[in-house]
């Protein structure tokens, strides 16, 4: 099994189409233990025994990561081929993840039927906007829209 970068693996997904006209988002079981500053960070914790997910010490529902990716490809076909995957810090982590668990999926080849590339939106920011002290989503969030942002929650990321 070949496995480039980050050994992370998705425990949340979302996904938005155009002006935000569709989007989906599903919280997934996770398939390793969330170390404690992933929770710390995200709020999301997972109990393998009682296969039960918490995000914020509440309970919530969560699909195998197989299902979750295999209706992304689906929700992919939809749209139709030559689809570019934009997120912010893509390069260094949501893209190699997503690759990582496509691959351990099996179905890699699937979505590249539909995905001819990533594009990742922190250069554009520092392209933009140098000199900042940093460009993380919330700091962004904050000092060029003056609105408080919780970021490693994908529904806020909408």
């Amino acid at each position: 099994m070949f496995y480039i970068g980050r050994g992370s693996a998705i425990i949340q997904f979302i996904y938005l189409l155009f002006v935000r006209t569709k989007f989906s988002t599903t919280n997934i079981t996770p398939i390793q233990n969330i170390s404690e500053e992933a929770s710390r960070v995200t709020g999301i914790q997972f109990n393998a025994a009682t296969n039960e997910l918490l995000h914020d010490n509440k309970p919530v529902s969560h699909r195998h990561p197989l299902n979750v990716l295999l209706d992304f490809i689906q929700f992919l076909m939809l749209i139709g081929k030559n689809a570019i995957l934009v997120s912010h810090n893509n390069k260094s982590f949501d893209c190699i993840i997503l690759y990582n668990q496509l691959k351990y999926q099996k179905i890699w080849s699937s979505f590249c039927k539909y995905v001819i590339g990533f594009c990742d939106t922190l250069p554009f920011f520092k392209k933009l906007y140098p000199g900042l002290e940093c460009y993380k989503q919330e700091y962004l969030a904050m000092k060029l829209l003056q609105k408080s942002y919780s970021a490693h929650n994908a529904l806020n990321d909408l």
